[in-house]
């Protein structure tokens, strides 16, 4: 079955427009994602390393996430995200949103940001070669210096959530 996604306005409304990719999207035309940032109990972040395949930044560290389905809510494009990518399921009770349609960012997304607090073996990943080449827990120290190496996907709406989520972990204060 093909994909299909809702095309969005710059003002975060649905055109009623539906394509197959986001890379059909006109000038004007934003898609709509998700991200989910794992916490587990240690205070550690679970990441991926995209696969080398993937068209957007392969190789690199990055979170979960990826674009909504056409008619798909938010969190439920987060937790088949997330399913998707490593195999894992995500107790939405667990899920605290984060930022509510934020952008449109330089990638044409409108995006929901999610703090997931989950403990989850690592064992209990099963990446999708395809999608993913690898995860971890990592510390939040560590995506800062991996960011600084550019070695993590650090668009800017993915600085500013994890500034929130520091924020979010009391790591930070405003």
């Amino acid at each position: 079955m093909e994909e299909k996604i809702d095309v969005y306005d710059a003002f975060g409304n649905k055109t009623g427009r539906i394509i197959s990719s986001r890379f059909e999207l006109e000038d004007d035309e934003y898609f709509f994602g998700v991200h989910a940032w794992i916490i587990n109990s240690k205070g550690q972040v679970l990441i991926q390393k995209r696969a080398e395949t993937k068209k957007v930044m392969p190789g690199m560290w990055s979170i979960n996430g990826g674009g909504a389905l056409s008619g798909e809510a938010s969190i439920d494009a987060c937790v088949r995200e997330v399913k998707e990518e490593i195999g894992v399921d995500i107790d939405k009770k667990n899920a605290f949103l984060m930022t509510e349609k934020g952008g449109p960012d330089e990638w044409k997304c409108w995006l929901d940001v999610y703090f997931i607090r989950q403990d989850i073996d690592i064992k209990d990943v099963k990446v999708d070669k395809t999608e993913v080449a690898d995860a971890k827990w990592v510390e939040t120290e560590d995506i800062l210096e991996m960011m600084d190496k550019g070695e993590f996907f650090a668009v800017d709406i993915v600085r500013n959530a994890f500034t929130e989520l520091l924020k979010y972990m009391g790591k930070i204060h405003e």
